[in-house]
């Protein structure tokens, strides 16, 4: 069986600061990406400046927004230039163990099939639990459809197949939480069901600025 090819889908905003340790854990997969799509979302720092630097060492494509979209536009702008089966979102800010890839893009197998990414919360200067995991529990698959509407159980850096994502319209268009939207559209309304990653491979930054930890997902719905 061929092994499905990868695309690294992430949305960017101001992310001068962390993007080249994000691209520096992508460099250094066991299993590397086939391609690495980032939109820079209108950013006014050097964030795109960053990015080129790194295109001599992945493969990469830059996607520019005129204006800031938001994170929910740009990630579907990523998914949408992506050419790969499978879709791997990385956030500009956070990190991947050397075994990410490795780990969770043979469990993969379909287009019917979410991986449930573990992680660890981590805050430079300050460390990590490394006793306890971040992840919430992965509900039996008949429960999936009801479960995912009364909570966000898979972590924004889940992977799941491009063609069932664009099945779904391609993404979410919210500025924040659109990760979770996405999985309700691919579970309930796409058939997929989602499998745990066997062990943490991604180290979740934790800062005032993440979209992820603010109050209010999905306000308007």
């Amino acid at each position: 069986m061929t092994e499905p090819t990868v695309s690294i889908v992430m949305p960017a905003f101001n992310r001068g600061a962390t993007i080249d340790a994000a691209l520096a854990s992508v460099r250094g997969q066991i299993r590397p990406p086939d391609e690495v799509v980032i939109v820079d979302d209108a950013s006014d720092d050097d964030t795109a400046a960053r990015v080129e630097g790194w295109a001599d060492q992945l493969p990469i494509t830059l996607v520019r927004n005129t204006t800031n979209l938001g994170c929910g536009w740009s990630r579907r702008r990523a998914v949408q230039a992506a050419s790969g089966d499978v879709i791997a979102p990385l956030d500009g800010d956070d990190v991947w163990l050397p075994d990410h890839l490795s780990t969770v893009v043979p469990l993969a197998a379909d287009e019917s099939t979410i991986v449930a990414t573990r992680y660890r919360r981590w805050q430079p200067n300050v460390g990590m639990d490394l006793h306890a995991s971040s992840a919430r529990p992965v509900p039996p698959p008949s429960e999936q459809p009801a479960a995912i509407l009364r909570d966000n159980f898979l972590f924004s850096g889940s992977l799941a197949r491009r063609t069932a994502i664009l099945d779904i319209g391609g993404g979410s268009t919210a500025r924040r939480a659109d990760d979770w939207e996405v999985w309700i559209r691919l579970i309930v309304e796409g058939g997929c069901r989602a499998v745990p990653s066997p062990h943490a491979t991604v180290l979740y930054r934790a800062h005032p600025g993440s979209l992820s930890v603010l109050d209010g997902c999905l306000p308007e719905e």
